[in-house]
């Protein structure tokens, strides 16, 4: 099955893990793909997330992140933050740090 991450064609509460490696920083619409994650996460479900924090910007990073703006994202969509790190291990050339948290969705 594929499908963009704005639709994901399945129930809501379908999974008590969503995992979204390296990708939140590529698609057209963040918000809509944490919206997503949510609406597929069971309640009490947990979501991680690895995404490089950095300020460029190009056809292939259209939405870059730094901490604040990736935190305050998360709980607009009700999100609650069980453990993060911010760590200077990236992936790519201009980023700043690496940001790898664990939310779950309240129950």
């Amino acid at each position: 099955l594929s499908s963009a991450a704005e639709r994901i064609p399945l129930p809501g509460g379908s999974f008590d893990i969503v995992v979204a490696e390296n990708c939140l920083d590529h698609v057209d619409d963040p918000g809509a793909v944490i919206a997503e994650v949510n609406r597929v996460l069971a309640p009490g479900g947990l979501f991680w997330l690895l995404v490089d924090l950095m300020e460029y910007r190009d056809h292939m990073h259209p939405n870059p992140f730094d901490e604040p703006s990736l935190l305050a994202l998360l709980a607009k969509q009700g999100f609650n933050l069980v453990r993060h790190r911010v760590n200077d291990h990236k992936s790519h050339p201009n980023a700043y740090a690496e940001f790898r948290g664990l939310m779950q969705k309240p129950k």
